[in-house]
């Protein structure tokens, strides 16, 4: 069996939080490396806070003209997975507009 370490690189989620994750630079048996990623508990996700008037509509996808799926309440910590294009991937094919998140 062989062992993969992983490089000082960023780690991206390309789905939920219970997917595995893509790790970006594999190379055997390295040196000077981060520990082994075993668990998306090891990841750096990103929180953030909802901080909408009164709700976040979820959506579908990455825009406006996707369905609302549910609503999150301001104050609620939600987990980064992805951003794009200003909207945040906050579950499997559940987006939120970032204008609305705060740090």
């Amino acid at each position: 069996m062989r062992t993969w370490k992983i490089f000082l690189e960023t780690v991206t989620v390309t789905s939920s939080p219970l997917a595995t994750a893509t790790l970006p630079d594999l190379k055997p048996d390295a040196e000077e490396v981060l520990p082994t990623v075993t668990s998306i508990a090891d990841l750096p996700l990103e929180f953030r806070t909802v901080c909408a008037l009164e709700f976040l509509n979820v959506r579908a996808g990455s825009d406006t003209s996707w369905t609302v799926l549910y609503q999150i309440a301001r104050g609620t910590r939600v987990y980064v997975l992805e951003w794009r294009s200003g909207w945040a991937m906050v579950g499997n094919d559940e987006w939120v507009n970032g204008d609305y998140l705060c740090e």
